[in-house]
């Protein structure tokens, strides 16, 4: 990766705030009265998914909302389709 694309990937990371999130969390390990047994899954934890939403169960919901939206794009049509003819 060239100087320049390592400063501008760096400059986006900045703003959008991934440092500052990046080093409250790893301040939080630090200050944790005991060191929990799996640091990596700590960072997992704070920076991850905050809502505490299974991801299978989001995709699912994604999968199914995506069918209705194609059903629902099917059916504009055929209205369309049908104002058309009239």
């Amino acid at each position: 990766m060239s100087a320049e694309k390592r400063i501008e990937f760096r400059k986006k990371l900045e703003e959008s705030g991934l440092f500052d999130s990046i080093t409250c969390v790893i301040s939080q390990l630090y200050e944790e009265y005991e060191n929990p047994i799996d640091p990596l899954q700590f960072l997992k934890e704070r920076l991850g998914n905050s809502t505490g939403a299974n991801p299978d169960e989001l995709r699912a919901k994604n999968t199914k909302l995506r069918e209705e939206i194609q059903q629902l794009e099917q059916r504009i049509a055929e209205v369309k389709k049908q104002k058309g003819n009239q």
